[in-house]
């Protein structure tokens, strides 16, 4: 899937994990806790593969056609750094989702656990608009 709605899921992934176990006692007690590190494994196992796929054997479609390989031919030496880009991303946006949705449960309010949801949407919407 294009990076920009792959970091979009991974940011409402990170909060779904949240959200599922949020009535767990080690979610509250320690910042490491057994739901993220499902959450790291499922990033390592399943959206690292899916991702390194995408962007080397559909790399233009993988950057919703931002960059022309007529006018920029040599982009293709530049994949493997730029999928490496799309899986930190990817990481950082589960682990921040998380741990946005971690510090609603916390403190027991709605909109931290709601924000990292809202935002991927919003996200997902404006790619749809734009490029849809």
């Amino acid at each position: 899937m294009p990076a920009l709605i792959n970091v979009a899921g991974n940011l409402v992934l990170g909060a779904a994990a949240v959200l599922a176990v949020r009535r767990s006692p080690a979610l509250r007690q320690h910042p490491v806790s057994w739901s993220l590190l499902v959450l790291l494994a499922f990033e390592a196992v399943v959206v690292t593969p899916v991702t390194t796929y995408l962007f080397r054997f559909y790399p233009q479609w993988s950057m919703l056609y931002w960059f022309d390989p007529q006018l920029f031919p040599d982009l293709q030496s530049w994949f493997g750094l730029l999928s490496l880009a799309a899986v930190l991303l990817n990481g950082l946006a589960a682990v921040c989702g998380y741990f946005i949705a971690r510090y609603g449960v916390k403190i027991g309010r709605l909109w931290p656990m709601e924000l990292p949801i809202a935002v991927g949407v919003a996200a997902v919407v404006a790619v749809a608009v734009k490029w849809g």
